[in-house]
């Protein structure tokens, strides 16, 4: 709907390299790659909540998809195999909550049923973390993507079927997670 566009994610506002999106139904943060930082807009008219943003670590220097549990927002890195993490009330650095990833790959986006955190890494592979732990849960890796589906960018699930958008391909894949077949 047109009426709920948020129209201020432009340059000269300083939110001109959208990455990571995630709200809370009242907050929306999207992650920034030009400037290295997490912009708020609240839902409800569109407006910034400049009180709500926060610059990420230095190190932090790609940010691609984010994802929260209402207290920590996690961003992922494109450039390394950290996904950092943030409190999500004052926007301060909280990395005993980052997660390591043990296979190699940047991660470009994050998901998250609350209990385990699913990284799309470059290679299109989904790879699953224990939310609580941090620790790697590769019984819920998900390594079905098709061959097409070969520039994954990012993806959503309903718990039955896993959505994945290919920017080559202009298209989003469906994927039935019970068949664990596309």
């Amino acid at each position: 709907d047109e009426d709920e566009d948020i129209t201020t994610l432009t340059r000269l506002e300083g939110n001109g390299d959208s990455k990571g999106i995630w709200s809370d139904g009242t907050t929306l943060w999207v992650a920034d790659g030009d400037d290295n930082k997490i912009y708020a807009y609240t839902v409800a008219d569109g407006s910034r909540d400049e009180d709500k943003e926060f610059d990420l670590d230095p190190e932090n220097s790609s940010p691609a998809g984010i994802w929260s549990d209402g207290t920590t927002l996690w961003v992922s890195d494109r450039s390394s195999k950290r996904i950092y993490a943030y409190t999500v009330a004052d926007g301060m650095r909280a990395p005993a909550n980052d997660f390591i990833n043990p296979f190699g790959n940047a991660a470009r986006d994050l998901w998250s049923d609350g209990t385990t955190l699913w990284t799309l890494e470059s290679s299109g592979r989904l790879n699953a973390y224990n939310l609580a732990s941090g620790s790697s849960d590769p019984e819920k890796n998900v390594n079905f993507l098709d061959n097409e589906n070969g520039f994954a960018r990012s993806f959503w699930t309903d718990g039955t079927t896993l959505w994945v958008s290919d920017s080559d391909d202009e298209k989003i894949y469906a994927y039935s997670l019970t068949e664990r077949m596309p």
